[in-house]
């Protein structure tokens, strides 16, 4: 990754989807990061995603939207929240594991066939994914 010019920074700045520059850096609001994962569902390009958002694909780099995508695909497989991890000072915090032992089998059933409706939308998503990258970046 090439390192950004002080023009370049307040290129990107002056972007309400940028939350932050640095030389190295470039962090996006967690609104571009929805945007951008609801568009990614669409099948739409990652360079067109960005170029559509008022962002130069060309400016962002291919390694960096190549990251940002495999960040983006990472938190939608694992259902997280697109808000900043490094808040919490490299720790995650604790999620409670799910408990069925006080539910009634209907209950179970109800909560289980939604999980695997859940993760045949995810693997569908990474087979999507997988196609993209080959079609973009390789």
């Amino acid at each position: 990754m090439t390192k950004l010019t002080k023009p370049q920074k307040q290129q990107l700045i002056n972007n309400k989807y940028v939350k932050n520059v640095k030389s190295n850096t470039i962090r996006f609001t967690v609104k571009f990061k929805e945007i951008f994962a609801e568009e990614l569902i669409k099948e739409e390009s990652p360079k067109e995603i960005f170029r559509k958002n008022g962002l130069d694909p060309d400016l962002i780099g291919e390694i960096r939207i190549k990251n940002f995508t495999r960040s983006i695909n990472k938190k939608l497989i694992t259902s997280k929240s697109m808000e900043d991890e490094r808040k919490f000072n490299g720790k995650k915090p604790h999620i409670k594991a799910r408990n069925y032992n006080n539910l009634d089998d209907s209950e179970k059933i109800k909560i289980l066939e939604s999980e695997l409706i859940e993760q045949q939308q995810i693997n569908k998503l990474l087979k999507k994914n997988r196609e993209l990258e080959q079609k973009y970046f390789i």
